[in-house]
């Protein structure tokens, strides 16, 4: 037997809404399949006399769902005065228990659904393993450049520990003040509690290890043990820009590290094309627009039950989606889910004169770690290009190179593609960005680009 694990994110434990249902069902239903139809192509092949001795006789598929118990508990406010960022996390405040029934409940049906079983982990479980502290040391001896891609402008791996002293639990988010001491299996990671000072942790101890907590790009980092199969289902905000330049392509750099196999669910997002599930999150009270509209069924799995929405509808719409790729592979607003939700025309067009007025606030979204930038995307550009060196080291001692040790004075070319069309508003943007880049470019002192030139592309 083989093992096929599918996992959900890792994924934040927050009261459960609707907007991350699209990428429940999905893993079921991507996992049910494969069940399914691996058990069909074996006995097809075996009918045929095709050798199939080592196919494994039975593919088992799991659903995972990794709870990212280390995420901030952000009801806890803390300012030490001196412009770093502190929390604690859930796995220390354990506030995201009393959310952990909604998610049984709502796995549970699709488990009863699809005939796929499902797991439940915690941080530590992933963390205390020695495959975890390998591939965490694989990270920590390539630090200097991924630091500076996977945090650039902070230049820190947000790798992090709530402080060890009873009743203490705080940590420093970005990992600013974190010192390695590098040396292979016995490498050891000091962090620094402003209240209690300095703690240790060292990698050759596995429940020391296990304390450890870290960010979602870093999360991302470790791959699942090389003996199982690995597929991740995640929201789509992690698509695109963000997902290749920050993560895949530093895989690419690493040794024995394998890149998984992904899929991205449609995001459910509001009038304004913010993540709804993050929103509510970052913000307390957001959507109140939504609660008198009597739509608030959408931002609580509570209120879904309470409003007699059918969740096996839900499922029936998602899968729907599944079966045409014009409706998968792009967003969902919550009007159209609600449209969703009504059968009776009269019913719908009463709701759709409420939930069309909107109270006009634009949320943050923050999808898909847009938060690792900062404030200025542009500074990554130059990372990315490897045209700026890094200005902080950890291993070793010595000051940055100067502009131009890496690169001598260059031209830098832009090429952007553009069809024959009318120029729209998006046609315009991607035209205009490019631009602002190069001029970006061209005036940082640091780099040694003394010219950039845009080249446009014309495709028929």
């Amino acid at each position: 037997m083989a093992n096929y694990i599918y996992i959900l994110g890792p994924n934040l434990i927050t009261a459960l809404i609707l907007g991350p249902s699209p990428v429940f069902t999905s893993a079921f239903i991507h996992a049910a399949f494969i069940q399914r139809h691996y058990t069909s192509i074996r006995e097809e092949l075996k009918m045929k006399n095709v050798q199939t001795t080592h196919w494994p006789d039975e593919l088992k598929v799991i659903v995972s769902f990794d709870v990212v118990d280390t995420a901030p508990d952000n009801s806890q406010k803390i300012d030490r005065g001196d412009g770093l960022r502190y929390q604690k996390s859930h796995r220390d405040t354990n506030a995201h228990e009393e959310f952990i029934p909604d998610y049984v409940e709502l796995m549970s049906k699709l488990h009863s659904r699809y005939g796929v079983g499902f797991v439940m982990t915690n941080q530590s479980d992933l963390m205390s393993s020695a495959h975890f502290r390998d591939a965490l040391l694989v990270l920590l001896h390539n630090i200097e450049e991924l630091s500076v891609e996977l945090a650039p402008e902070k230049e820190a791996l947000a790798l992090r520990r709530a402080c060890p002293v009873e009743g203490c639990g705080i940590a420093e988010k970005h990992g600013i003040r974190n010192r390695y001491n590098l040396n292979g299996p016995y490498t050891a990671i000091d962090f620094d509690c402003p209240d209690h000072g300095l703690h240790q942790v060292s990698l050759a101890n596995l429940d020391e290890i296990k304390t450890l907590e870290m960010n979602t790009p870093m999360l991302l980092k470790i791959p699942i043990p090389p003996v199982r199969l690995h597929k991740r289902v995640t929201g789509a905000d992690y698509a695109g820009f963000y997902q290749e330049q920050l993560l895949w392509r530093q895989f690419f750099r690493l040794d024995n590290v394998l890149s998984p196999y992904i899929s991205y669910a449609p995001l459910i997002t509001d009038w304004a094309g913010s993540k709804i599930s993050k929103s509510l999150y970052v913000k307390n009270g957001a959507y109140k627009y939504l609660e008198e509209s009597k739509m608030d069924w959408l931002l609580s799995y509570q209120k879904t039950k309470e409003r007699g929405v059918d969740i096996e509808k839900v499922f029936d719409v998602i899968e729907g989606w599944m079966q045409d790729p014009n409706e998968y592979f792009r967003p969902h607003t919550v009007d159209s889910l609600q449209m969703m939700h009504f059968n009776d025309r009269d019913e719908l067009s009463e709701s759709i004169e409420k939930f069309l007025i909107h109270d006009g606030e634009v949320h943050d979204p923050l999808g898909g770690g847009a938060y690792v930038y900062g404030t200025n995307l542009l500074i990554a550009i130059p990372r990315y290009l490897g045209i700026i060196p890094p200005t902080v080291h950890f291993s070793r001692n010595q000051a940055p190179p100067n502009a131009g040790e890496l690169l001598p004075p260059c031209i830098l070319s832009i090429h952007i593609d553009v069809t024959h069309n009318d120029p729209n508003v998006g046609v315009l943007i991607n035209t205009i960005l490019p631009f602002v880049l190069g001029r970006a470019l061209k005036d940082d002192p640091r780099n040694p680009i003394t010219q950039v030139e845009v080249v446009v592309m014309s495709t028929t």
